[in-house]
């Protein structure tokens, strides 16, 4: 009976110590997955966190970039500033040259080129609802005089007033470099205003007053 008893109290020994065993092996896996689950957590978090980041930086790249232009209706005309461009790039056909009226605003259709002195305005279509362009001076005349040899080709630059009614829109430089192929357009609200040619042309051992200078200018839709 004693043996018997003895074996009895080895074996229940035994048992215990292999569920204490068991238990203390359970609770370190438990652990590990819980551990092992956390980092993977923030893993994951850094890395949406991560994206969210570079999206939202690229977003406000997009939109500090992107400047829009709007006209005196609210319709936007471009997402960057309007430049100067070449008739070469988009065919035009405008009626005949007119002559500035002395003393007023000439009031012609659209595509209608008008001879301005310095001081003289251009109004198109209409006075009270189109574009008004003052020739206000003469800022540059490089081109080559006539008789003349150049080792670079020159430009000239004129500037000009607008107005739309009786609201100024400001000043406006328009260039053209010579030997450019077609006049200069400027975007200009609804309209755009076109600076065809300026004469007279240059003659070596002359010099121009600036009152003699005209301007050919038009405004076109």
């Amino acid at each position: 009976m004693k043996r018997q008893s003895i074996g009895l109290v080895i074996i229940g020994l035994i048992l215990v110590f292999i569920l204490v065993g068991c238990g203390e092996s359970s609770s370190e896996s438990a652990d590990k997955v819980s551990v092992t689950a956390d980092v993977e957590s923030s893993s994951n978090g850094q890395a949406a966190s991560e994206q969210t980041e570079g999206a939202t930086s690229s977003v406000h790249s997009i939109a500090d970039s992107s400047d829009a232009y709007f006209d005196e209706e609210g319709n936007m005309i471009s997402q960057s500033e309007p430049e100067e461009e070449s008739v070469a790039e988009q065919q035009i056909d405008f009626l005949d040259v007119v002559v500035a009226d002395e003393g007023r605003t000439t009031e012609k259709p659209l595509f209608t080129p008008v001879a301005l002195k310095v001081g003289q305005k251009i109004a198109s279509p209409t006075l009270p609802g189109g574009l008004t362009v003052l020739f206000a001076e003469v800022l540059e005349d490089s081109r080559c005089p006539i008789g003349s040899e150049c080792p670079a080709p020159g430009k000239i630059v004129i500037r000009t007033e607008l107005a739309s009614n009786v609201t100024p829109l400001g000043e406006l430089v328009m260039t053209i470099e010579e030997g450019q192929d077609g006049p200069t357009i400027k975007k200009v609200s609804r309209y755009s205003a076109v600076f065809i040619s300026l004469e007279p042309h240059p003659i070596a051992g002359e010099t121009i007053d600036p009152s003699e200078y005209v301007a050919v200018i038009a405004v076109i839709k």
